[in-house]
């Protein structure tokens, strides 16, 4: 990843396009249908649950909410770049923001400034 935005609505992720498309190059390659298993893109990979605030404090985010605005992926080989962006379904104290969870794949990001 090259960088996060987050505001108290929205977050963005600007990954490095060719390691982007290795991921789903991986995963047209080894993928095999299992009945409930429909593979994971990087914008499904990328359903941020859960919240981690500087004081310990975690807010699970209720997903079947929605977000407060659409979201989406955006290929911009030209520049290098894959930007997925999605919303946070409530309002996130980005000022006291410490880490983000991914929850499909349950993975931690902290949160430099």
């Amino acid at each position: 990843m090259k960088k996060m935005k987050v505001t108290p609505l929205l977050w963005s992720l600007y990954l490095d396009y060719d390691e982007a498309m290795k991921v789903y190059e991986d995963e047209k390659n080894k993928f095999e249908y299992t009945g409930t298993d429909y593979g994971m893109d990087l914008y499904a990979r990328t359903s941020i649950d859960q919240v981690r605030y500087k004081d310990g404090t975690v807010l699970t985010l209720d997903r079947t909410m929605g977000g407060i605005a659409g979201g989406g992926e955006k290929q911009d080989k030209e520049n290098g770049v894959m930007i997925i962006r999605n919303s946070f379904p409530q309002l996130v104290d980005v000022d006291n923001l410490q880490a983000v969870h991914f929850g499909n794949i349950d993975q931690w990001l902290e949160v430099r400034e």
